[in-house]
């Protein structure tokens, strides 16, 4: 199964003359260079570990040992892991963003605009436990993606291998969403 991955060292530079002032982000000197990095005020990272007792259980499938990394500096966690039952797959990935806009960016965008789709692909935007969501389903490859935004935070991401969408849709309901939309 191929993971998609996420970057954890994703920063958006600035010049050192420019400043940013709002609600939620303020500018932080980067290394040497006298550039700026856009930094959450006031944010703690979720640890990835932590993320990881987020992951759905999931009946019947066999489920590899999490992959998760944390990055203090750059304020994001990610958790992945993958499940296998047959010749079908799944992976989850659950990524503490801290708000930054520039890790939100494309969630955000996709959530208002829509995805693109290609010929045999179907797009639709939804809510997942009442949070908002997006999701990819090519039925001829049985293959999807399914995108869920909780508490304008966290991001998850599944990625199903499978013949079945309902598969994909209640693995999201099978994690404690609202609980996850509490973490500080």
């Amino acid at each position: 199964m191929t993971r998609s991955r996420h970057a954890l060292g994703v920063a958006m530079l600035l010049t050192g003359s420019m400043t940013v002032a709002t609600r939620h982000v303020v500018a932080a000197p980067f290394g040497d260079s006298g550039a700026y990095r856009l930094a959450p005020q006031g944010c703690r990272v979720v640890q990835g570990k932590t993320l990881e007792t987020y992951l759905p259980v999931m009946p019947g499938w066999s489920r590899t040992e999490p992959v998760t990394e944390t990055d203090g500096v750059e304020s994001v966690s990610r958790t992945t892991v993958d499940y296998d039952r047959g010749l079908s797959t799944m992976s989850v990935e659950i990524m503490d963003s801290c708000r930054r806009p520039e890790v939100l960016g494309p969630m955000t965008t996709a959530l208002k605009e829509g995805v693109p789709v290609t010929a045999g692909t179907t797009a639709k935007s939804l809510a997942v436990q009442g949070f908002p969501a997006y999701e990819e389903w090519t039925a001829a490859e049985g293959n999807g993606e399914l995108h869920v935004l909780v508490g304008g935070r966290f991001m998850i991401k599944i990625t199903a291998g499978t013949s079945d969408l309902s598969t994909m849709e209640n693995t999201a309901a099978r994690m404690a969403l609202q609980k996850l939309a509490t973490q500080q």
